[in-house]
């Protein structure tokens, strides 16, 4: 993951705006399509990530999500997890505590942006039905994504 910390801004469109900018200097796309740990897995035979976004669900999850980071005060992280050429797909992580934020190299009161070094292959899912299938068959190895 490619790091950098900055002064946290109030809304998460200015912190997206920032984030955009960060991924457009790693040829990353820089239309963010938030979501949530339900919406990505792990799949094979190449790792590839698949992803089922909830766009509208997903940008109200990031924005509370972004509204109790502001809050706690412990900082804050945007961190792209895959990406289409088109959009990064990506995730509000807020630190639980002061050692969550310590193991997560987030500084308090700050805005972290990560992003993974290397893009992998990342397949959209758009059928609901197909997604429930894929997720009793991928969940339990997509655990470790978000740990």
């Amino acid at each position: 993951m490619l790091d950098c910390g900055l002064e946290l801004p109030e809304t998460l469109e200015a912190a997206a705006q920032r984030f955009g900018e960060f991924l457009s200097i790693g040829s990353w796309p820089t239309r963010i399509c938030w979501i949530g740990q339900d919406d990505l897995l792990v799949g094979s035979p190449k790792y590839r990530f698949l992803v089922h976004p909830r766009r509208d669900a997903a940008l109200q999850e990031a924005e509370e999500a972004y509204r109790i980071g502001l809050a706690r005060g412990l900082g804050i992280r945007l961190k792209a997890m895959c990406a289409t050429d088109t959009e990064a797909f990506s995730y509000v992580e807020v630190p639980e505590g002061e050692l969550d934020r310590q193991s997560k190299l987030v500084r308090a009161g700050s805005l972290k942006l990560s992003r993974p070094t290397e893009r992998r292959e990342t397949s959209v899912v758009i059928s609901d039905c197909r997604w429930k299938i894929l997720a009793a068959r991928y969940s339990e190895r997509s655990k470790l994504l978000w740990s």
